[in-house]
């Protein structure tokens, strides 16, 4: 690591420090004074393994307060842990590969028991059959991803370079290129070259302060032919009742609500790296399990040598996040009964069931091969989690946690933790910032470089500004910046400033363009926003509703 990363490494790892010390502060309980003395002796392996025990709490605000404050510094990448956090997650590679081994090895002699005929006819009830309409329909939703390919290097990189360049795909695919590609895209590639590669590449990417998180990078046409299945599969879930586009909502939504209706929050461990292979093969549909093997990179790259893989796909592959949702929506319903299917949630490996029915589910779920995480799996209780929502006695208690978003690494980290903190005290508040935090807020501010202090967003724009509320927010019209609070129906916000950044020619960076009433974008000079700052297109962003609540109060 170069010394200017290692300075600024540093810099971030104190700031995190300063703000979770001071948050020990106002906490002011028996376990903020834990954590505090921990983190002063650079105890960080016992601060990273203590956990908060919901059952020895009765008031939800004691709950938040020390959840808080465990929980805060444990997602940091930043902390001195001397944790090699690459080599825990290929570790934890090769644990899922042997999990899926034993589990392909049993399911493969073994008599499955009676419940295995209801969850096989489940899975085919959801997917439905695989005729020659759908195959016809099914290049229309092939499509590139975001991300990097084996051959495209780099997250964020445009479909030009996966269409004009050279071409990856496995041995599975050879034969069906002409038909994947389609005929425009066959044409114009004829004289790209094409690689016949072995499979995947594993990498792995920041998580918590002890483990990052590995992920396989597909070749660029595998990617391509997973995404459309991906796309079809999503269409027959929600056939079955179960809409990915919003799940997550109804997970949340489910999870605030399982203290009082009895239901349980279920998570897995390494869930997409344990679908073993004759998992799939056993329970899918023919033609879809078919499908889905052409499709799939039968081996990854890890280290310096290719292992042929015992698990059917990765976080990574383009079916993957479907494929799991299937079966395990399949295997929740198969134990509860049907009128009850409007609780049964499933997001990923993100799992609502009724309470009276989740014990079955969990070794039904072992016996699959996949593993409960007992850590954030809740069968009863006072407390629940589910799709990144945490409820205590159905109360809002989701902490946040003191970790850079590599994604914006072009916005200030003081703005991302004061942006952090405010939307926390305004979850705390009920109505307004909880006061407790507004002093930790105001130092954090301090920080902020001098240029981003004037920019003041809504929520809606996330960190591309400084989320205030709009009693906060000045009109002002000083070097580049235009800065405006609108009244009317709405509140609305409109901002526009220049940045430079070192090697780059001026780029408008959209902070927000709207006009009240009409919602017309005021000015963009025709400048796409800087990637990572914001997430969806500017006509989109042109109309923002400012909300109530963010305003400070004392307690």
């Amino acid at each position: 690591m170069s010394r200017g990363r290692t300075d600024e490494a540093k810099s971030q790892f104190q700031m995190e420090l300063s703000a979770a010390q001071t948050l020990c502060e106002i906490v002011d309980t028996p376990r903020s004074l834990a954590v505090s003395m921990m983190a002063e002796a650079g105890e960080w392996e016992q601060l990273l393994n203590l956990r908060i025990n919901p059952l020895s709490y009765h008031v939800v605000g004691d709950f938040a307060d020390d959840y808080l404050v465990t929980e805060v510094l444990k997602k940091s990448a930043s902390l001195p842990t001397g944790i090699d956090r690459t080599a825990v997650a290929t570790a934890k590679f090769y644990e899922a590969e042997k999990c899926c081994w034993e589990t392909n090895h049993r399911l493969f002699i073994e008599d499955h028991p009676k419940w295995w005929s209801r969850f096989r006819a489940n899975v085919h009830s959801i997917l439905g059959s695989l005729g020659q309409t759908d195959l016809q329909r099914l290049p229309s939703l092939f499509r590139n991803g975001p991300g990097a390919t084996t051959s495209v290097r780099g997250r964020g990189s445009v479909s030009s370079e996966k269409y004009g360049g050279e071409i990856h795909l496995t041995t599975n695919l050879m034969s069906f290129l002409r038909s994947i590609q389609g005929e425009l895209w066959w044409e114009t590639s004829k004289s790209c070259p094409k690689t016949v590669v072995e499979g995947n590449r594993f990498t792995t990417v920041p998580k918590n302060a002890k483990t990052d998180r590995g992920i396989c990078i597909e070749p660029g046409l595998n990617i391509y032919f997973q995404l459309g299945i991906g796309a079809l599969m999503r269409s027959r879930l929600k056939r079955s009742g179960l809409d990915l586009n919003r799940q997550a909502v109804v997970n949340r939504q489910l999870a605030g609500e399982a203290y009082t209706r009895k239901l349980a929050t279920i998570d897995l461990s390494m869930a997409s790296d344990t679908m073993s292979a004759v998992l799939i093969n056993q329970v899918l549909p023919f033609r879809w399990a078919h499908l889905l093997n052409l499709a799939r990179s039968p081996s990854t790259y890890v280290g310096d040598r290719w292992v042929m893989l015992e698990k059917h796909s990765s976080m990574g592959n383009g079916y993957t996040f479907e494929l799991e949702t299937t079966l395990f929506l399949a295997l929740a319903r198969t134990f509860v009964p049907e009128e009850e299917h409007e609780l049964v949630a499933v997001f990923g490996d993100d799992i609502i069931v009724p309470q009276a029915y989740a014990p079955m589910l969990v070794e039904a779920l072992n016996y699959c091969g996949f593993r409960v995480n007992g850590e954030k799996s809740f069968l009863a209780g006072s407390f629940f989690e589910s799709c990144g929502a945490d409820f205590f006695r159905g109360v809002d208690v989701r902490p946040f946690f003191l970790r850079r978003n590599p994604d914006d690494s072009g916005i200030p980290y003081s703005v991302q933790i004061a942006n952090k903190l405010r939307l926390y005290a305004a979850r705390r508040g009920g109505g307004g910032c909880d006061g407790r935090f507004k002093a930790l807020w105001d130092s954090v501010i301090e920080t902020v470089p001098r240029g981003w202090r004037a920019c003041r967003v809504p929520p809606s724009f996330g960190d591309a500004g400084i989320i205030s509320a709009p009693d906060e927010v000045l009109t002002s019209q000083r070097k580049g910046v235009s800065v405006g609070w609108l009244e009317g129906k709405d509140h609305l916000f409109m901002s526009l400033r220049a940045c430079k950044r070192s090697g780059d020619p001026w780029l408008y960076r959209l902070v927000a363009l709207a006009q009240a009433g009409s919602g017309e974008a005021l000015f963009n000079r025709g400048q796409e926003p800087i990637r990572g700052f914001l997430k969806r297109p500017a006509r989109r962003l042109a109309r923002s509703i400012w909300p109530d609540g963010l305003s400070w109060y004392h307690m």
